[in-house]
């Protein structure tokens, strides 16, 4: 057998198995007194992938590539102390098997990491004090929700890249001061990081980040990037963060607005949306410019009774360079269209998605992609 027909085979039971089992797998809670507890979860996606163009490093730019990876693998642990103290940490595996990718410091590629490790204390009901290593709080998408209630296939591209640099995949280490007045309805977060390895020791990270809720509260560390439970979601968020010296001579700051929606209608249907603008000065260097994300989709129960609920979306994504940046670098649109379908009705717990991807170089060629992924949470 084509060590290529191989692969595929083994995905394809792997995803067949992963499907059957999911319905009597859930997360474990170990209950060690009335105040103390233990919870430890497990979340899987896995994709294939098919690009256009071979962008992979060291491939070869005229034929097209197909690669199967483990996407994330996370070990998710928390728990509480008493009423005041509680903890998370997560190992982590991302892009485990994708070509081109070794960085298993901070878990990419073939290599597990600490993604996230905090200790939180309750100062007040309305101030929690967080130390470790945590998302920096900046953007919706990429600063306050799970890659577990994932909108379209993957995190926002330029979002994970050196719009914000000197991240450890998102996170950095540092404290965070957060709270939730009036149960949840504002959230805010404050965080003083040290920006990860890549930058001085003495440039220090201030960033934060307000949510109001005006309809449902949401008080959670984590929010879902896609709401498909039935709660009506209105919420608007401002951010900033500042990082001098991120390379020398070169400061780092940008701000961020953001608003999110999920209005069920009847009872069937669940419309979603969210727009994000961020503005990011970097000296006229690398990313200064602006930033533009807008997603829109449908969650349809009872639309496909054997296949499960359905949830097509429509994502664009364009970062556009400042005119007088000296190092210039991706400067792309990105369309994105897809669906996420959820077999056995678990919800974001199982569930798979599809999606083509247009990407348009402001300089070269536009190629394609295709991503097929399945996530279990258990």
């Amino acid at each position: 057998m084509p060590k290529s027909t191989h692969r595929v085979g083994v995905l394809l039971t792997t995803c067949a198995v992963a499907l059957l089992t999911a319905r009597m797998a859930t997360g474990a809670e170990l209950r060690i007194d009335d105040s103390k507890t233990f919870n430890i979860g497990l979340r899987v996606q896995t994709r294939a992938l098919w690009l256009e163009v071979d962008t992979v490093k060291g491939g070869d730019p005229d034929n097209a590539r197909i690669d199967f990876e483990v996407r994330r693998a996370y070990l998710l642990m928390n728990g509480n102390i008493d009423k005041r103290y509680e903890y998370a940490a997560t190992l982590a595996a991302d892009g485990a098997g994708r070509a081109g990718v070794s960085s298993p410091d901070i878990g990419l590629g073939s290599g597990l990491a600490v993604r996230d490790a905090w200790v939180g204390i309750q100062l007040a009901p309305e101030a929690k004090l967080l130390v470790g290593r945590m998302l920096v709080p900046f953007f919706r998408q990429v600063g306050t929700a799970s890659t577990g209630s994932l909108h379209s296939m993957d995190l926002p591209t330029f979002q994970l890249g050196g719009i914000q640099p000197g991240r450890r995949v998102a996170r950095d280490d540092g404290a965070m001061l957060m709270g939730n007045i009036n149960g949840g309805q504002v959230q805010y977060r404050i965080a003083v990081m040290d920006a990860g390895d890549r930058v001085p020791k003495s440039s220090l990270r201030i960033a934060g980040r307000v949510t109001l809720d005006l309809i449902d509260k949401d008080p959670g560390f984590y929010r879902s990037m896609a709401t498909i439970d039935g709660k009506r979601v209105l919420s608007l968020g401002v951010a900033a963060d500042r990082l001098p010296d991120f390379e020398p001579g070169v400061d780092h700051f940008g701000i961020v607005g953001d608003a999110y929606c999920a209005m069920p209608v009847g009872n069937s249907t669940i419309v979603i949306g969210e727009v994000d603008f961020a503005s990011i000065d970097q000296d006229d260097t690398r990313y200064t410019g602006t930033y533009l994300l807008g997603i829109g989709s449908l969650y349809l129960r009872k639309a496909a009774p054997v296949v499960g609920n359905l949830h097509p979306f429509v994502r664009f994504e364009k970062f556009t360079l400042a005119d007088d940046v000296k190092t210039p670098t991706n400067d792309d649109t990105e369309i994105g269209v897809g669906i996420n379908v959820y077999p056995g009705s678990k919800g974001q717990t199982c569930k798979a998605t599809a999606e083509f991807v247009r990407t348009t170089p402001a300089v070269g060629d536009a190629r394609s992609s295709a991503l097929v992924q399945l996530q279990l949470s258990y």
